[in-house]
């Protein structure tokens, strides 16, 4: 019995769990430290690895630093 399900990535997963947050979820920066896009991740990242912001700000490549994301 073959399995025809094509797998996800985990980029692909990420994606798609940021596009629902953004359709549900009223997030908006547009600063010149920190994006829409950033907090969206930030988020994501803290929920799924059960951490800190700092912590996860500081594995995320490109990340602003927390203070700008809490603002």
């Amino acid at each position: 019995m073959s399995n025809d399900m094509p797998a996800l990535t985990d980029q692909e997963v990420l994606r798609h769990a940021q596009d629902l947050l953004e359709e549900h979820l009223p997030l908006h920066a547009e600063g010149y430290k920190c994006t829409t896009d950033d907090l969206f991740k930030v988020l994501l990242g803290v929920a799924t690895t059960k951490g800190t912001l700092e912590a996860v700000c500081a594995d995320l490549v490109g990340t602003p630093d927390p203070h700008p994301i809490r603002g």
